[in-house]
């Protein structure tokens, strides 16, 4: 069966320069030393003008995304009509056990199942709505996906060869109907690949089996949009005659899975008619991961 996604609700912070204090989580301190990962000395260095979460609890701020979505979609907060919470995060979950089941209690969506994906950096929403596809749940129903990023130490901002990170929340209603009270997209097919590193065979093997898959002729797609724009140029290639979409607020910052939904959230708030038709979201995560969904955008018809 068809699915459809609301246009994301997104939370992103103020921008600071100075990081909060935090106390570093041990089990995480621990696990980062078993890997062989200390950030002393880029935390120190850690100065940067980015937006980051300071005095709230991920879940707290998590959450917030989400009420704001369902008051946006008039969707009560603890209907049974929401059958499960998928809670992407790209950070580290701290704090507690049971960080999802935390969230859900504050979304307050406590009748709904929790299920939670982390750590791909980028691909965890593309994951979500990937298993979604192929996951037998009640067509009558609504999915929540949140998706956040909350850097904490021992875990650093800085990479020399990526984006700075930071801080930002989203969530997406998701359905096998259209949802008449908000703007939606209709899937037309996803494709999940993996490889040693991201090359443009990489984009190009996701691309032939996503067009294939959803029959989806070339031509025919007028716009794309990609996790974190230094990637771009592997995928113009592919499809120079599209529209690349690029957000103009925060060019230079990677919210991990909340990038791609922060960008498509600017475009389409406002999109004009000409953004109509057939688009393709990128994710990119970890060890070559790429995700591919291909949607259509009727309601701008």
């Amino acid at each position: 069966m068809t699915l459809w996604i609301s246009l994301p609700t997104c939370i992103v912070p103020k921008a600071s320069a100075m990081p909060e204090p935090q106390t570093v989580d041990p089990w995480y301190q621990r696990i980062c030393l078993a890997f062989g990962h200390n950030s002393d000395v880029e935390i120190a260095a850690d100065q940067l003008r980015l937006p980051r979460v300071l005095r709230l609890e991920t879940e707290d701020f998590a959450a917030r995304a989400i009420k704001k979505m369902l008051g946006d979609s008039n969707v009560e907060c603890d209907e049974t009509g929401i059958e499960m919470l998928i809670d992407c995060r790209s950070s580290a979950a701290i704090g507690g056990a049971a960080p999802t089941y935390k969230l859900a209690a504050k979304a307050g969506l406590r009748k709904s199942l929790p299920f939670s994906l982390s750590g791909q950096a980028g691909t965890e929403v593309g994951q979500a709505l990937n298993y979604l596809q192929n996951m037998k749940w009640n067509p009558a129903k609504l999915i929540v996906i949140s998706a956040v990023q909350r850097v904490v130490p021992p875990d650093t901002r800085l990479h020399p060869d990526y984006l700075p990170l930071g801080d930002a929340a989203a969530a997406i209603c998701v359905a096998r109907f259209p949802m008449s009270s908000i703007k939606s997209f209709r899937i037309l097919s996803i494709v999940s690949t993996q490889s040693e590193n991201v090359t443009q065979n990489s984009f190009d093997t996701a691309f032939t089996h996503l067009i294939e898959k959803g029959e989806v002729n070339p031509a025919s797609i007028r716009w794309s949009i990609i996790h974190s724009s230094h990637k771009d140029s592997y995928i113009q290639g592919i499809l120079p005659k599209a529209t690349w979409l690029f957000r103009r607020s925060f060019r230079s910052v990677d919210f991990g899975c909340v990038d791609l939904l922060i960008t498509l959230r600017k475009i389409f708030e406002h999109a004009p008619a000409s953004l109509d038709g057939i688009g393709i979201l990128w994710f990119l995560g970890r060890f070559g991961a790429i995700i591919a969904v291909a949607v259509d955008n009727p309601m701008l018809d």
